[in-house]
């Protein structure tokens, strides 16, 4: 029969949390019984599809790459992660694995700062700009100031309403640049290569 659908598309842009892309997938991939943002979030929390790039990652954010996907109607919100992370996978280069040894970090670190660097500024053009303050401030050791890492603890405690607030900025939480140095514990988005 012509005009039916076929498939479930889905869009994830470039610097959504893994809050955001849980919702998303919720909205677009009704299950019964009905599958919660929370449950989705725990399927996010398996890192087995990572372990060889991140085996210290605490879950996929990050490693879920912002991208437009087609799926059959049976698709369930497992194999929109799955093959999130395998787009992911397919952008990854072993390249880059290297040159994150020769700076001393961590793959996990690489895609963290990467994820730091997306958020704080959406035009391609800055962001040179931004990853040098970045590196800057952590070989100073100074709080590196990212008001989006602010917005993720506020997303993580589900408290986010839009506005960034002072006991946002105040809030005590590793992910928090504004209050504690060094690189947060892991990404705070998607990102792309």
């Amino acid at each position: 029969e012509s005009g039916s659908v076929r498939a479930r598309r889905i869009t994830i842009p470039e610097g959504f949390t893994r809050f955001d892309i849980a919702k998303r997938i919720q909205e677009n991939f009704p299950q019964e019984p009905p599958v919660t943002e929370d449950q989705i979030l725990l399927m996010m929390s398996d890192t087995t599809l990572i372990k060889e790039i991140a085996p210290e990652a605490r879950n996929l954010e990050g490693f879920m790459y912002p991208n437009t996907y087609e799926f059959p109607l049976d698709a369930t919100p497992q194999d929109v992660i799955n093959k999130m992370v395998e787009q992911f996978k397919k952008t990854w280069r072993p390249e880059w694995q290297q040159r994150a040894a020769e700076m001393g970090r961590s793959p996990l670190e690489i895609v963290t700062l990467a994820s730091l660097i997306e958020t704080e500024s959406p035009v391609d053009d800055e962001r040179p700009i931004v990853s040098s303050v970045i590196h800057n401030r952590l070989a100073r050791n100074m709080a590196l100031g990212i008001d989006q890492t602010v917005v993720y603890v506020a997303k993580m405690q589900k408290r986010w309403d839009g506005t960034i607030h002072k006991s946002d900025i105040e809030a005590d939480s590793p992910y928090n640049t504004r209050k504690y140095a060094g690189i947060p514990p892991g990404p705070i988005s998607s990102v792309t290569a």
